[in-house]
């Protein structure tokens, strides 16, 4: 039940009482800043009122403003907000899973380098998830005797040094292989930034889904390379080029890139700098599948795969 501040009179959605405030002739926003205000940890200003969920998650007004609050204040105070910001998140997102490198950085959250400066272990802070990655220490990247498979639809495919290739129906990704004459557990899909964008517009998505769910079923992983680097990814409205044939925004992309880390376990995503360290980490992926065990765009951000 939700009770008007107003009148006391109660209703079973919040959607129920925002259409009653029309009764007391008073905005959302009015109502929201008249009876439960929130400000800006960092600079103390009221938060903007734009819709009530985007309120309720929000503990800062601008981009930025929660780096500067965690470089002005003491670790407990720090651990304190963070802690609250992704208690917030797990209740009304109904998260399951330690978050990944890509979910913190779409989110604007610190990183997990960040986070492990703040409590000496990143796990710490995702204790209340299940756990989902192992921590690094030392990774031995092999190059086996393989034979890598070329999904039929890609119209110009990666070339491999030193292994066999066939081209052939793949019924999930782009790209798989067999090791010693055994079938891997990693299928690749890549993706340029125009056909990631596409892939995780409203229109497509949900064909995407049941693609990861085929792969699920099968017992396979699915990594999503995409041949540009993360931070170009979360602010490609900005690029001119792009503007023009593109509607969405990156909050409504990557808002469906962390539902499928959430909702999928056999799914991960990577973005990295251009084609052709793609390239080297499609290779890379598919001939160690014990990489999926940890979080690829950690790995690739700390420079622990082997590509600079």
């Amino acid at each position: 039940m939700v009770k008007c501040e107003e009148c006391s009179q109660e209703f079973e959605e919040r959607k129920k009482l925002h259409y009653h405030l029309r009764t007391h002739k008073v905005s959302q926003q009015e109502y929201y800043h008249k009876h439960f205000p929130k400000f800006d940890l960092y600079t103390g200003e009221i938060i903007t009122f734009k819709n009530y969920e985007d309120y309720e998650s929000k503990f800062f007004e601008k981009k930025g403003n929660l780096s500067r609050y965690i470089s002005t204040n003491s670790t407990s105070r720090v651990k304190q907000v963070l802690e609250q910001i992704l208690d917030h998140r797990i209740n009304s997102k109904g998260l399951t899973w330690e978050m990944s490198e890509v979910e913190l950085r779409s989110l604007e959250w610190p990183f997990k380098k960040q986070i492990e400066f703040i409590y000496g272990d990143f796990s710490i802070f995702f204790q209340k998830l299940n756990k989902r990655y192992k921590v690094p220490d030392s990774i031995a990247v092999k190059n086996p005797n393989a034979k890598i498979f070329i999904d039929t639809r890609e119209q110009k495919p990666y070339v491999f040094e030193g292994c066999s290739f066939e081209i052939t129906n793949l019924n999930f990704g782009d790209y798989a292989c067999e090791i010693d004459g055994k079938e891997g557990n990693i299928h690749v899909e890549r993706k340029n930034m125009m056909d990631f964008i596409q892939s995780f517009s409203a229109t497509n998505y949900q064909r995407l889904k049941k693609e990861f769910q085929r792969a699920e079923v099968c017992g396979k992983n699915i990594v999503v390379l995409v041949e540009k680097d993360l931070g170009s990814m979360l602010s490609f409205d900005k690029m001119p080029r792009i503007q023009r044939f593109v509607r969405a925004s990156p909050e409504h992309i990557f808002h469906n890139v962390r539902q499928a880390y959430q909702e999928f376990r056999n799914v991960q995503f990577l973005f990295v700098k251009d084609k052709e360290i793609a390239k080297t980490l499609c290779k890379t992926i598919l001939l160690n599948e014990c990489l999926f065990e940890y979080d690829l765009q950690y790995l690739y951000n700390m420079k622990l795969l082997n590509v600079v």
